[in-house]
């Protein structure tokens, strides 16, 4: 079984941890949002996202440090895939403040992307035979899910994210609240 890690394209299995992009972007999340007179369900929304951040670079640094050689690394990885798959659901079920509404439908597709591939890497990892196109499928799928982070983190720093595949529609606001100095 060990064989399936050995034989994973090194290019797929490095693009399948966490990138460092995405945590530092959100962070500027947590800069953008702090000091500015918040009430309190945007506050809760930086500690959640906080949090995430938190996690899910633990458990990118985990990944990091599995030894593709050791009899536990097919074990070690699919261990750090779940724990990103509930950081990923922990995203979707936030409460998004409505400054960042267009956030939440992000959050649930990539928490659906996550979960796919998780499920997937874990039928790859723990058949008797590796399937090649199975864990293409997989990794696909995890890449949909940090793709959608990365349009999150984007928005999160009050910008549009840039992405030739992706259509930006503008709605107009008819009905908002002014934001006024309490």
């Amino acid at each position: 079984m060990i064989n399936f890690i050995r034989d994973i394209d090194t290019e797929r299995f490095i693009r399948m941890k966490f990138k460092l992009i995405i945590i530092s972007a959100l962070l500027s999340f947590s800069v953008l949002t702090c000091g500015c007179g918040k009430d309190a369900e945007l506050t809760k929304y930086e500690e959640e996202v906080t949090a995430f951040i938190d996690s899910v670079g633990d458990i990118k640094l985990q990944m990091e440090e599995i030894d593709i050689n050791s009899d536990s690394a097919i074990v070690d990885t699919l261990i750090c895939l779940d724990q990103m798959q509930e950081q990923f659901y922990l995203l979707s079920e936030m409460d998004v403040p409505k400054e960042f509404a267009s956030v939440e439908s992000l959050a649930d597709e990539a928490s659906e992307y996550m979960t796919e591939a998780v499920a997937i890497y874990h039928e790859v990892f723990e058949a008797d035979e590796y399937d090649a196109a199975n864990a293409d499928v997989a990794a696909q799928n995890y890449d949909r899910a940090m793709k959608r982070l990365s349009y999150i983190s984007t928005l999160l720093q009050g910008e549009l994210p840039e992405d030739e595949n992706l259509i930006i529609t503008e709605e107009e606001v008819l009905d908002f609240e002014p934001v006024t100095e309490e």
